[in-house]
């Protein structure tokens, strides 16, 4: 049981840390923009441009998580409620 929470934890920290990774990397490129009125961006590195694609992949997938947990848990908490319930006195 710790380990699958160990799991879960690392599982959002690394979903949390690609998601502000791609904050971060917006925000410097549009003050680039601002600065120069243009953004290009060239890497020669093949080893920098998979890792760049790895954390993509990865943020996508957690934003993807996030939103299935998050309808999931909107739906079952609408579910549970009862409809046209009046108060026991």
């Amino acid at each position: 049981m710790k380990r699958l929470h160990f799991l879960r934890v690392l599982f959002h920290a690394i979903g949390l840390a690609t998601l502000t990774a791609a904050i971060i990397a917006q925000l410097l490129m549009l003050e680039a923009i601002r600065r120069h009125g243009i953004f290009i961006a060239i890497e020669p590195n093949r080893i920098v441009c998979h890792i760049e694609l790895a954390v993509t992949i990865l943020g996508a997938a957690y934003l993807i998580y996030l939103f299935i947990t998050t309808i999931k848990k909107l739906r079952t908490a609408t579910s549970n409620k009862v409809p046209n319930a009046s108060p026991a006195y």
